[in-house]
C-alpha cells in the first residue's frame, strides 16, 4: 500500500489534478475514478498521457490534469503505478 505522501490529488474546475510528490518517477500510472450519478454507480479509468514524455510516466513534482465525466459526483479515486519493479496502489476517498 502506498503512503499519502506519494501523491497529491485536488479538484480543478471540471476535473482533477494529480501531483507526484514521492521524489521518484512513477511508471505505468493508471487512475480510476468511482462515483454515483442519478442513483447509479459509475467508474472511469484514466491513463494520463497528455504532455508526458511517455504514456503513463509521471516524473517527480509533475502535475497531470485529468478531465472526468461527472467529476463532481466522484467519491473514490484509485491510483496504481510502479516504482522500479514494485507495483503500488493508493486508494483515497474524496
Amino acid at each position: 500500500m502506498a503512503e499519502e505522501r506519494d501523491w497529491e490529488l485536488s479538484r480543478t474546475g471540471a476535473g482533477w489534478a494529480l501531483t507526484n510528490t514521492s521524489g521518484r518517477t512513477a511508471r505505468s500510472v493508471h487512475v480510476e475514478f468511482q462515483g454515483t450519478f442519478g442513483g447509479r454507480p459509475w467508474r472511469e479509468g484514466v491513463t494520463p498521457a497528455g504532455g508526458l514524455p511517455a504514456v503513463g510516466v509521471v516524473p517527480p513534482g509533475h502535475t497531470v490534469r485529468m478531465s472526468v465525466l461527472n467529476a463532481e459526483t466522484t467519491h473514490t479515486v484509485h491510483v496504481r503505478w510502479t516504482f522500479g519493479l514494485r507495483r503500488r496502489l493508493w486508494p483515497t476517498r474524496v
